[in-house]
Formats: structure tokens, C-alpha cells, sequence
């Protein structure tokens, strides 16, 4: 479907109130039924992206969170990489962080991620 065609049918849609959009850029949207709640929009952003998805996997299985470097051998990718994702992670609060020896990452609300990855992964 050609560009200008499909953005039609998508704002007619959003004007009949049945798709919600979500403008991150002038290039990027991204459209969600209107049943979606606001606030689970970056959680459903962030899971489409494998890296992201592979932390939150290694997290939900850890009872007292992981360092950044055993995150970083796990999912066998840059550290610059792993910074990116874990920092979209906080940004929309599925991960938090907390220093005791050491900062450890873990998941702020274990049963939304993983209501979120079951629904929309």
C-alpha cells in the first residue's frame, strides 16, 4: 500500500476513535487499539526490540535483580547497547535500579511486564 493511502485509512480510523496514535517523532507512530492503557504504550515499544526483550526475560528470574555486567554477558551485547535499552526500560518503568554493593537492575512491576509480554509480544 502506498504511503499517502495507508496514512489516510489510518487517520480515519484514529478520527472513529477506534485506534489511538502515539506520535514519538515527525517520522515515528505508532498506533494502539483504544483498549491499551497510556501507560503500558513504552513498555509495548520497548518489548518489540529483542535486546530489550532478552533483559527482561533474564530479570524475571532474578529474585534480587543483576548488575549491569552480568546483563551485559547474558544478552552478549555491547555495553553502550545494554545502557540504551535498560535506560528505555526505566523510562517506561519497567525496570528500576537500586545500589546496595553494587547497582542492580530488576523489574518494577513483575505481573504488568509480564501480563505486557504475554499480550503483545
Amino acid at each position: 500500500m502506498i504511503n499517502s493511502v495507508l496514512s489516510y485509512h489510518l487517520g480515519t480510523i484514529e478520527n472513529s476513535k477506534s485506534i489511538r496514535a502515539n506520535r514519538i517523532s515527525y517520522s515515528r507512530t505508532s498506533y494502539y487499539p483504544t483498549y491499551v492503557n497510556k501507560r503500558d504504550w513504552k513498555a509495548i515499544e520497548c518489548i518489540s526490540n529483542s535486546t530489550s526483550t532478552q533483559i527482561i526475560r533474564f530479570l524475571i528470574n532474578r529474585k534480587y535483580g543483576a548488575k549491569f555486567k552480568e546483563i551485559v554477558k547474558h544478552t552478549q551485547r555491547a555495553p553502550s547497547t545494554i545502557s540504551y535499552h535498560l535506560k528505555r526500560l526505566k523510562e517506561a518503568r519497567v525496570v528500576s535500579v537500586y545500589q546496595d554493593i553494587f547497582h542492580r537492575y530488576r523489574l518494577l512491576n513483575k505481573h504488568r511486564t509480564l501480563r505486557i509480554l504475554s499480550n503483545y509480544s
